[in-house]
């Protein structure tokens, strides 16, 4: 009985029950009745009139004993109100039991064992053992450097002459990290109970260990590495989208927001031998994409022609000339871990590409209004196919949306510094605390359909749409935040969930995380620095950047293409929020060309500007879900050693669940009223017992007069013992006399008497005279004949006979 609480079955059952206690004693008196013979001594009658009475036959029949007119009105109140007790108590029965309901819940907490959960899904299937798995890091963009604290033979000098990378015969270039630096960015988050991932907590989810024997970049000679031994070298991953999931999804290694963007680093663990699970938080290394995004109040407007073609771009000004302001924004760059100021950098970019568009164009404020467009057609209609009705699309601040299909334009160069002005920084500039990672973008939102037609119909030919423009500026932010998780008792990660994460609170600025950059004295394009949470003793260590409040803004890392998933750091990944949207050109493609799901997902986002962003932090989130993972968890964390083997098995408390019964009261309303009479009924019967209205001698005495078989008896036989006399006496004597039911065919008169009287009156009165039956008690002799005395009982009355 799939989808019944056991409320509801015990309902069923009691109303079943009660159907049988009505229906069984009727089937069972007209049983009786069928094989009730005519002679029967006194007691047997008298339990048979029981047996009669004690159904529901006189209220069915309205036989005299439920009779309502003559009787005294408190027989008829007390009998009433018993007949609406035994309804109640029928509802009771059902309805009562409907309330209940069996539940699932929190009960105590306790220390648990925690064991890993394998994920058997995609990505668990396409993530290898993290066995082998060797930290390394190389510096250098247009050269080869020594990353800071290492040294393999190389120096690296750079003069007005140029860079120079020169050692003895030997020399190397070394990328391993030293203990150092390992041992103060571990601080922070190593320690028995700590989940809080740190730099080498974090881990490519593909990888290859390979030895250089020599590589070379840029401009650099080709130089040995690490001596021949072999250092680790991450490889970029597609295994699965997770955009469309628009819930919290757990992937081997991570804990992934595809609602709103962002990761929570995390090794799958969950307890065991939980019969009905349980509850518990964990507190997380959380990254996620902070964007934000302007409206160019530009569209391009299009007319699909056959074979998907483009007809008539052209680009049409809803304020962003006409409306332009003459004074370029600005933004603060004093601190912008205090205040990234996304919005007001891609404001400003946003307002730079409007006046490199107007340039390109030719077009001044007077020149233009509300609604003007702009041929976007040349020479050739291949450019043109950029413009489509079924895709997005996501770049760097380029320009590419204003060339249109015109030959030999190309506006990257023009938008090189309005893209730095945004960012706020540039690779020659030294890496530190303050240059945080901002990746500039443009989005061409997903086609609107401006004719009326269905949006879905992106090929109709002659059909009308327009693609709305937008800057945006992201940035990356790491906290800790506390996640709460759910298992149902069985041990698999797909019966484990996220009920929900939240930012951890803090008392007091002296107890939040202190956040370290490292300190390298290198540009950006050059090195990738260490970050995280270091132990506050570190605060005003040397060679460190250092801030304590909730969250850092990731710093700027990097070349672009040095941090692609390919980069052998994994936090080169999360620190370049360009890294990761690059990965619009990757094999996934997000562009939703091909997946009309997300292209319905894009459409909805890129229709205002404040939604447009969550496109951006959901690319860069299945960009980090696909290539990243996370390798700290509860038994690595909590787990104890025995001798020179660590335990598989970590203990963390948690809030178990049992299965408890819960009522809804409401279903108890017909019970309490049953109650509630009942006990009236109990406290009225106690005080009419005290008061001596009424005893069980009384009540004895009442029933046996008025059974059937003595009330006869005292009638026809009052000789034969006391009226009164006890059940066992009158059995043996009165009550062990024969009485059968006698039938009588007599002429009845008009007044209703029978036999030799009615026969009288109806002579001298000349009534009409016809046949009846009568029912006469009478004593029944041995040989089984049927002798009346005593009284007849006919019409109401009786009368003598014979």
């Amino acid at each position: 009985m799939g989808g019944l609480t056991v409320g509801q079955v015990s309902g069923i059952i009691n109303l079943c029950v009660i159907i049988v206690q009505l229906t069984l004693p009727l089937a069972f008196v007209l049983i009786l009745v069928a094989f009730l013979e005519n002679e029967n001594n006194a007691v047997t009658w008298s339990v048979v009139g029981r047996t009669l009475h004690a159904s529901m036959w006189p209220s069915i029949l309205s036989a005299d004993s439920a009779a309502s007119r003559g009787v005294r009105k408190r027989v008829i109140f007390i009998s009433t109100l018993s007949t609406i007790a035994l309804i109640i108590l029928a509802v009771a029965g059902v309805v009562t039991p409907l309330g209940l309901n069996e539940e699932v819940t929190p009960s105590f907490t306790e220390p648990v064992a925690f064991e890993y959960l394998k994920d058997t899904s995609t990505f668990g299937q396409g993530t290898p053992s993290r066995s082998g798995y060797l930290f390394s890091r190389v510096c250098g963009w247009s050269m080869w450097q020594n990353c800071p604290g290492t040294f393999g033979g190389f120096t690296y000098t750079a003069n007005r002459t140029g860079m120079y990378l020169d050692g003895p015969d030997g020399s190397y270039l070394d990328t391993n990290t030293p203990q150092n630096i390992t041992d103060i960015f571990k601080s922070g988050t190593s320690g028995r109970g700590n989940l809080i991932s740190g730099p080498f907590d974090v881990q490519h989810r593909l990888f290859t260990n390979v030895k250089d024997s020599d590589i070379g970049n840029n401009v650099s000679k080709r130089v040995p590495m690490n001596q021949g031994n072999a250092h680790t070298r991450g490889i970029a991953a597609t295994l699965r989208s997770v955009i469309l999931d628009d819930n919290f999804v757990l992937v081997e290694g991570l804990v992934v927001d595809a609602k709103n963007g962002g990761v929570g680093f995390r090794n799958h663990s969950a307890p065991t031998n939980l019969e009905y699970g349980g509850t518990w938080d964990e507190s997380l290394l959380w990254v996620e994409p902070v964007s934000q995004c302007v409206d160019n109040n530009f569209t391009i407007d299009f007319t699909v022609t056959q074979d998907r073609r483009v007809d008539s771009p052209r680009l049409t000004d809803h304020g962003g000339w006409v409306n332009l302001v003459r004074d370029r924004p600005d933004f603060v760059r004093a601190d912008s871990q205090l205040d990234a100021q996304l919005w007001q950098r891609a404001y400003k970019g946003a307002w730079m590409a409007n006046v490199i568009a107007a340039s390109f164009h030719n077009v001044t404020r007077n020149m233009t209004s509300l609604g003007k467009s702009y041929s976007l057609e040349g020479g050739s209609t291949l450019g043109a196919s950029s413009y489509r009705a079924a895709t997005i699309g996501v770049g760097d601040m380029n320009g590419d949306w204003m060339e249109g299909s015109r030959k030999g334009i190309d506006t990257s160069k023009n938008f090189t510094n309005a893209n730095t002005q945004c960012v706020g920084s540039g690779g020659a500039d030294m890496s530190n605390i303050t240059n945080v990672a901002i990746k500039c973008s443009t989005i061409l939102g997903a086609a609107k359909r401006v004719d009326g037609g269905d949006s879905s119909r992106t090929h109709d030919i002659g059909s009308r749409w327009s693609i709305p423009i937008y800057t945006c500026a992201t940035a990356v932010k790491a906290s800790v935040k506390v996640v709460t998780l759910t298992t149902n008792g069985t041990h698999a990660l797909e019966n484990l969930r996220v009920d929900k994460v939240v930012p951890k609170s803090y008392s007091s600025t002296s107890v939040m995380p202190v956040w370290a950059v490292e300190d390298t004295g290198m540009t950006i394009n050059d090195v990738e620095p260490f970050w995280g949470i270091v132990d506050p003793k570190y605060k005003d260590a040397p060679h460190l950047w250092t801030i304590q409040r909730e969250h850092l803004w990731l710093p700027s890392v990097g070349n672009v293409l040095t941090a692609l998933p390919d980069s052998p750091s994994s936090f080169g990944l999360l620190s370049v929020p360009g890294a990761a949207l690059t990965g619009i050109n990757t094999k996934e493609d997000y562009s939703g060309e091909r997946n009309f799901a997300l292209l319905s997902k894009w459409r909805k986002l890129s229709a205002t500007q404040s939604s447009t962003a969550s496109i951006l932090n959901l690319i860069w989130t299945d960009i980090v879900a696909n290539n990243l993972v996370g390798t700290k968890s509860v038994p690595s964390a909590y787990g104890f050693t025995d001798g020179d083997e660590k335990s598989p098995i970590g203990m963390l408390t948690v809030e178990t669940y049992s299965k408890k019964i819960t009522y809804n009261l409401l279903f108890a309303i017909p019970a309490l009223m049953m109650l509630a009479l009942w006990v009236a009924s109990l406290f009225i019967a106690l005080l009419m017992w005290i008061a001596s209205r009424v005893s069980l001698t009384v009540v004895r005495g009442l029933i046996n007069q008025t059974s059937t078989g003595r009330s006869v008896t005292n009638l026809l036989y009052p000789e034969a013992c006391e009226h009164s006399a006890p059940t066992k006496v009158w059995v043996k004597s009165a009550g062990k006399k024969k009485i059968g039911f006698v039938g009588l065919r007599g002429k009845v008169g008009d007044d209703g008497t029978a036999g030799g009287e009615g026969r009288a009156r109806a002579g001298e009165a000349g009534g009409v005279q016809r046949k009846v039956t009568g029912l006469q008690f009478g004593e029944v002799e041995p040989d089984g004949a049927q002798t009346p005395v005593g009284m007849v009982f006919q019409r109401g009355h009786f009368g003598k006979t014979g």
